[in-house]
């Protein structure tokens, strides 16, 4: 039994080290090309616009869910066969900046749905001060952000989310 033991206690430090090494791969294709970097240029030379970094932030969020599934695995097996348990410093920064990435695509998608909404009226029935007053909400929701997680100053999506709605906001007194 105690072969069998040594075995899976070989297996399993093997398989922590491929899943380490697999999130450093994962986490610096992330910060590369991931949503933090919508308004940046992507792999391919074009830049990323801010919904395909809202259908990055949803595959990544995905992942990660998985790779926490995993690394739970991987913790209980170390445990069971009391080996120490190996940090993962990468999947907790991912899950990290995910969460900091939410605040800014929530913000994206309630704004997209508000200018859906406002471009569905007819003109004669456009409430422009009803107009004007959600892009000014959307402009102090941005101005605040940053007031409360500092690391936002330093995402390239959250200043082209900043660009979009200074954008429009400016644009209403036009209409």
């Amino acid at each position: 039994m105690v072969a069998v033991k040594a075995k899976f206690s070989e297996v399993t430090e093997t398989q922590v080290e491929e899943f380490q090494v697999f999130m450093s791969g994962v986490y610096k294709e992330f910060r590369a090309t991931g949503p933090g970097n919508a308004g940046q240029n992507g792999a391919d030379g074009n830049e990323i616009t801010l919904q395909e970094g809202l259908e990055l932030m949803q595959r990544y969020d995905l992942e990660t869910k998985s790779n926490q599934k995993r690394r739970e695995e991987l913790v209980k097996a170390q445990n069971l066969f009391q080996l120490p348990v190996a940090p993962c410093p990468e999947l907790n920064a991912m899950e990290r900046e995910l969460k900091i990435l939410r605040l800014i695509y929530d913000v994206y998608v309630s704004h997209t749905a508000m200018v859906a909404e406002f471009s569905q009226v007819f003109w004669q029935k456009l409430d422009l001060d009803l107009l004007q007053k959600a892009s000014e909400d959307f402009d102090k929701k941005v101005r605040r952000m940053p007031k409360e997680t500092k690391e936002l100053a330093e995402i390239p999506a959250f200043h082209k989310l900043e660009r979009l709605i200074l954008d429009f906001k400016n644009s209403v007194p036009l209409i």
